[in-house]
């Protein structure tokens, strides 16, 4: 392996860079919201633009957040280098092509209710199989006896529970 991934960080940036512009987005949609809540009359928006507000919080920024500060513990827990980086980056496509997918349906490109629905459960299968793949590499991580500390494991479940 050229270079050890648990003091390069690198691999984890594109999660943590992506989230932070799903919170923004996903926040300035939050803040338009609020003023609707509070009968400010803004133009050219309607209501179903405010599906996208937990699209881009939960199923990009949480999700992308998750997984990028997931990529970073755990193999310091275990001292150990995170392995191929070929995983990680299909995972983290799989999941910005999934929410991608579900504002594209929100926004409702596609015209057809029935093209929305289709594309709406591909973004589904693109979003679990780029979790599944994140939760397989934690669990290869995990495998690997501590040297130190073995009581963190305990913290390790916890946390993810």
């Amino acid at each position: 392996m050229p270079k050890d991934l648990v003091k390069n960080n690198d691999i984890v940036k594109p999660f943590i860079a992506s989230a932070i512009v799903f919170f923004m987005v996903g926040s300035f949609i939050g803040s338009i919201w609020f003023a609707f809540i509070l009968k400010v009359n803004i133009p050219l928006v309607n209501g179903s633009v405010f599906n996208l507000h937990r699209i881009f919080l939960v199923e990009g920024g949480l999700t992308l957040l998750i997984m990028g500060i997931g990529f970073v513990i755990v193999p310091r827990f275990r001292n150990v280098s995170i392995g191929s980086s070929a995983i990680i980056k299909i995972s983290f496509l799989f999941v910005i092509i999934s929410t991608i997918l579900a504002i594209a349906t929100t926004v409702n490109v596609f015209k057809s209710p029935l093209t929305n629905e289709k594309i709406l459960f591909i973004s589904e299968i693109f979003r679990v199989s780029g979790v599944l793949l994140f939760v397989g590499k934690m669990i290869d991580t995990l495998k690997t006896k501590p040297k130190l500390l073995r009581t963190a494991d305990y913290f390790v479940g916890l946390s993810s529970i």
